[in-house]
């Protein structure tokens, strides 16, 4: 039974790459003003960590629409709730304390990634925007990757983003954003027009 909660956290880490690899092609964005739901370091426009999921498709109506995971596919593959505008946009995603059954009543939200140029910080940095332009707000920037064979995950740090928000980031047609050197996992360089993916707010992500 110790061994539940690195089961999950593995899980976890698969369900962010997955939902990267499958994301659509994001255009750059320069923060011009087109957001319109504010990113907090413990919420997404309405939605907010500690809700059900019930409570986050409540505060969304009747703009935005949530579906859900179906409990019997594997979790790696589909532990993710899915929120859309009136359009078909995706705007964020959000994962359950529990991932391994993100539908049991009761269970809560433990962390959320927007994923759309609607959403942003305080300072206006947005999903996809170039990391140029974020750190032209937020500073330097340094990048580092997943350490892990196969798994690919990809962050950028800036010197002065607020506490509890993590970007996640990739080249502008996709694939790696940062340059690095052999054998390493961070660099200060990355691929020109690499873009934020994701802003992602949750427990995992605060130390």
């Amino acid at each position: 039974m110790k061994l539940l909660p690195q089961i999950r956290w593995a899980g976890f880490g698969w369900v962010l790459l997955l939902a990267a690899c499958s994301a659509p092609e994001q255009k750059p964005n320069t923060g011009s003003g087109s957001a319109n739901w504010k990113i907090t370091p413990d919420s997404a426009g309405p939605v907010r960590l500690g809700m059900t999921a019930a409570e986050a498709a409540a505060a969304l109506r009747p703009s935005s629409r949530v579906t859900s995971p179906s409990d019997q596919l594997p979790m790696i593959i589909n532990s993710q709730f899915v929120v859309w505008d009136a359009a078909g946009t995706k705007l964020m995603e959000f994962l359950m304390a529990d991932a391994l059954k993100p539908n049991r009543p009761g269970n809560t939200i433990a962390t959320i990634m927007a994923a759309s140029p609607r959403l942003a910080t305080a300072e206006g940095v947005t999903p996809g925007m170039t990391i140029e332009a974020a750190a032209a707000v937020y500073g330097p920037a340094m990048l580092r990757k997943s350490a892990e064979e196969g798994f690919g995950g990809e962050w950028v740090s800036f010197a002065r983003a607020p506490f509890g928000l993590r970007f996640s980031v990739s080249g502008p047609q996709g694939g790696q954003a940062g340059l690095y050197a052999p054998s390493t996992f961070q660099s200060a360089n990355h691929v020109p027009g690499a873009l934020i993916h994701t802003i992602e707010i949750g427990r995992p992500f605060l130390n």
